[in-house]
């Protein structure tokens, strides 16, 4: 049988094949099975949290038969992927795998206690290294050169970020694996007292290895050298192709020329150099656009196809669009879309879901649609990226200069009786702030993972010196607030448009910032 084995993204159905791959190379690079009663334990540390967090990252190897034989995972960020193991994949498992009371004693105790303590993967001499990866293949598939193939797609997709170098740790007795390294130019890096590992790490260019794409044009030339054409699963290379954040891949003929979007997804887009030729909203939206979500978007060109229950697959295909743009929320449905809707949209159409969930940072969601516009043609403004840097340090400078006092609340006014306080760590934007100085107030703890839904004395108790009011259409507009027990605080406050579902692009932000800061100059002036 002609070889036909090829480097793709990864699929949300390559998820068991994933963690089997991982349990059958946990060992030094064999079988592990003999070594922990629970088969899932290796997959839920070093394989499963990367391909849940960053599934852009995770590339498999495909027999050919769409069956994941190999894999290549990891992150861009270490620090960040840390504090989202922590916060997002540890209470997801903790209940499987609780972390031991002492000083493990087994095996598998020890590798559970690693799950509890991902703060070990950073250290200062990986700093200049900040992303960090895994491989492994299935033995028959070993020394083929498809190592070679997925190490040049992760490391492609790295240096298209920007990202400078990567890292990995391996075992130091696992020599056929270090000698793979060596040959893929990983250079060791010195780790004090770094017990059984050896720690390795080399730029992100240079890549040798075209990645995926070219991976798919290696496995069609040996399929027909060998007179195997039309083998299931392999399609004709396209002239444009995007990897989405579900880890599927929307290809076509030439590159798409009519965008239809989500709200959302279409201002960032137009910030980024494309105009969609339409745009859809969600739930929450109504028979016009949303103005507060529209950003800097041409409404009078842009055709809005409508949101929630007008919205099926012939409506939102009128415009002839040859590439849809969706966000989700992490789990990969496409936000503002009846699953069956979107099922059928994309029987029609090549559809790219960007991730904006909380596990992303807003630099990071903002990179992945500047990829995405560069992919169909746009360009980048050219004073994007220093404008924004200029609002950052503004921002910091203002925030150093105030007293620690200052408070901070973002909120959507629900009605008369209730504010939806937002939990500042769930929100990018807000993160954002708070690594610049700005101090803002949680609401306490209790149900909502979002908000905290609570009476406007309840808001008011919070003693904000700026309110962050949600400007959306479905929330109330701050200024009509007339509940008593926040009256006298609403007087006080200085209060900043806040878009909870932002235009992801670096013009927008630094505008956002600039507001922010304006408003913290306005509390320290008096």
């Amino acid at each position: 049988m002609a070889d036909t084995a090829h480097v793709r993204s990864y699929r949300p159905g390559d998820h068991e094949a994933l963690a089997d791959i991982c349990v059958r190379t946990a060992d030094n690079g064999d079988d592990s099975r003999h070594l922990y009663p629970d088969p899932g334990l290796m997959p839920a540390l070093f394989a499963e949290p990367y391909a849940h967090l960053e599934p852009e990252l995770t590339f498999v190897l495909d027999d050919g038969s769409g069956r994941a034989v190999g894999y290549i995972l990891g992150t861009a960020d270490t620090p960040r992927f840390v504090d989202a193991f922590r916060e997002i994949w540890i209470p997801r498992i903790a209940g499987r795998f609780p972390e031991p009371v002492g000083e493990p004693e087994t095996l598998s105790e020890a590798m559970t206690a690693l799950i509890h303590r991902p703060e070990r993967m950073i250290l200062p001499e990986l700093v200049a290294y900040p992303a960090h990866l895994h491989i492994d293949l299935l033995p028959s598939y070993q020394r083929k050169g498809y190592g070679r193939e997925l190490m040049g797609a992760f490391l492609g997709a790295l240096h298209a970020r920007g990202v400078p170098a990567v890292h990995l740790s391996m075992l130091t007795a696992n020599t056929p694996a270090r000698a793979f390294y060596d040959r893929l130019g990983f250079e060791v890096i010195d780790v004090p007292d770094p017990g059984p590992l050896t720690y390795l790490g080399r730029s992100t260019g240079g890549v040798e290895a075209t990645g995926w794409a070219g991976s798919e044009r290696r496995a069609r030339a040996r399929a027909e050298a060998a007179g195997s054409e039309g083998v299931s699963g392999m399609t004709d290379q396209s002239a444009w192709s995007f990897a989405d954040d579900r880890g599927q891949l929307a290809a076509a003929d030439s590159r798409p020329s009519r965008v239809l979007a989500y709200i959302q997804a279409g201002a960032t887009l137009w910030d980024h150099g494309i105009c969609p030729e339409g745009i859809f909203g969600s739930g929450h939206d109504g028979a016009e656009p949303d103005r507060a979500k529209t950003g800097t978007l041409p409404l009078d060109v842009v055709d809005y196809r409508g949101a929630g229950d007008d919205l099926d697959v012939e409506t939102l295909l009128r415009g002839a669009p040859d590439l849809v743009v969706a966000v989700s929320y992490g789990h990969g449905q496409l936000y503002g879309l009846d699953p069956d809707t979107a099922k059928h949209l994309e029987e029609r159409v090549p559809v790219v879901v960007i991730d904006v969930g909380q596990a992303r940072t807003l630099d990071q969601v903002s990179r992945r649609f500047a990829e995405l516009a560069r992919s169909l043609g746009g360009v980048r403004e050219p004073d994007a990226a220093s404008d924004l840097d200029a609002a950052r340090a503004r921002l910091r400078a203002v925030a150093g200069a105030v007293p620690e006092g200052l408070r901070v609340v973002a909120l959507s006014p629900a009605d008369q009786e209730q504010a939806h306080v937002a939990r500042p760590q769930m929100w990018p934007e807000l993160r954002v702030l708070a690594e610049l100085g700005v101090r803002l107030v949680s609401p306490p703890d209790g149900a909502g993972v979002n908000w905290a839904t609570v009476e406007w004395a309840d808001a008011a108790a919070l003693e904000p010196d700026i309110v962050l009011t949600d400007i959306r259409s479905n929330a109330v507009p701050f200024g009509e607030i007339a509940a008593p027990a926040w009256q006298e605080k609403g007087r006080r406050v200085r209060t900043v448009p806040w878009n909870p579902e932002p235009v992801c692009s670096p013009q927008a932000h630094a505008r956002f910032l600039a507001l922010v800061a304006d408003a913290v100059e306005g509390v320290r002036g008096g």
